[in-house]
């Protein structure tokens, strides 16, 4: 097989459902605030991205074995969406059937992206750095301290990023409550405005420090269907909506929209020049607009109360505040439109034209 160079962290195939007929797309880039033209090959992509380095692989390692292994699992995955768009149109729900192969191709696109490199690697200088403040603290004698390097390799990146998209128990686990503890439900959008998709194109929501999960996950079909999975213990009746399809109205689009752009690392991707909304985020909070941008704040520790030790470190758990999005004035996703009606359930349709 031939050497790869230009690796993607998007598939080109995914990317094509968002182009025109000649497989161009728009891509406004936040970083810089401005908008180009351009072919799938050219975006989501890296010169290799995925390469294993020399000196972090075994001497006999294939080096482009994450790239080779990634291009088999993707060859798979527009079969996937094609069959779900079809039982969308066809029978206007979301064939249960599909929640398994679906849920592994979000778990793999969440974790293969530069911005989940990036969150990866300030995940561990955040977590080196705030155990150093916590040994300072505790009442640990000074033979039995230990310092942890601040500064991550970036060369052993691309190896820790693999043993995350292809650790098979967490991938069993995530699955799993993908499954059976979120609501999936299909958004169908009839707005003038597409759905953005970006660089990093499963979104979340959710406040870190108060839920164990994300209360929503979504991640853009096409323009038009966006693939949403609420968490059932949080958003209200998001159960009566498993596997249903509902109508986006565009405040919902909005909400979406505003996602890709605050959690992509620098590029959305539309079939239209439509970047106004994306321009208004970057004026108004250019701190989320940046490549460098922290991704952590800080590491929340949460102490068993029946513990009697005196260490801080002892017996408690660690919660990765990672903040999703700013607090903004964008109105919330469909679950929180849903409104009880005698008999039926409907969607508020509150600001439906464009």
């Amino acid at each position: 097989m031939a050497r790869a160079k230009k690796q993607h962290y998007v598939s080109q195939s995914y990317l094509k459902r968002f182009t025109d007929d000649n497989e161009r797309l728009w891509v406004f880039d936040k970083s810089i605030k401005q908008s180009f033209r351009t072919h799938v090959k050219n975006v989501a992509s890296e010169t290799g991205f995925y390469d294993i380095t020399q000196e972090t692989a075994d001497e006999d390692a294939d080096r482009q074995f994450v790239e080779k292994t990634l291009s088999k699992i993707e060859s798979v995955f527009p079969t996937v969406i094609d069959d779900l768009l079809r039982s969308i149109d066809e029978e206007q729900s979301l064939d249960p059937n599909w929640k398994e192969a679906i849920a592994i191709m979000l778990y793999i696109q969440l974790f293969r992206t530069r911005e989940a490199r990036e969150l990866l690697i300030g995940m561990a200088e955040s977590t080196d750095q705030s155990l150093q403040d916590l040994i300072a603290k505790a009442k640990i004698p000074e033979s039995s301290k230990v310092e942890f390097p601040v500064q991550f390799d970036r060369e052993k990146a691309p190896l820790e990023q693999a043993h995350l998209m292809f650790n098979r128990e967490l991938l069993d686990e995530t699955v799993q409550l993908l499954n059976n503890e979120y609501a999936w439900t299909v958004g169908v959008n009839h707005m003038k405005q597409p759905l953005y998709t970006s660089d990093n194109p499963v979104v979340k929501d959710g406040d870190p420090e108060n839920l164990p999960f994300f209360s929503e996950i979504a991640f853009p079909l096409t323009p038009k269907h966006i693939l949403i999975l609420g968490y059932k213990t949080v958003l209200r009746d998001s159960a009566n909506l498993d596997c249903r399809v509902v109508p986006l109205n565009i405040k919902n689009v909005t909400f979406y929209n505003s996602l890709q752009v605050f959690q992509c690392y620098r590029h959305i991707y539309c079939p239209r020049k439509t970047f106004s909304f994306a321009r208004q985020i970057c004026n108004k909070y250019p701190e989320w607009c940046r490549r460098d941008r922290p991704r952590m704040r800080k590491l929340l520790f949460y102490k068993n109360i029946e513990s009697t030790s005196d260490n801080i470190l002892s017996d408690s758990i660690v919660i990765m505040d990672t903040p999703l999005h700013p607090n903004t004035e964008f109105s919330p996703s469909p679950y929180i439109s849903i409104k009880k009606s005698p008999g039926k359930w409907k969607l508020d349709r509150e600001g439906s034209s464009d």
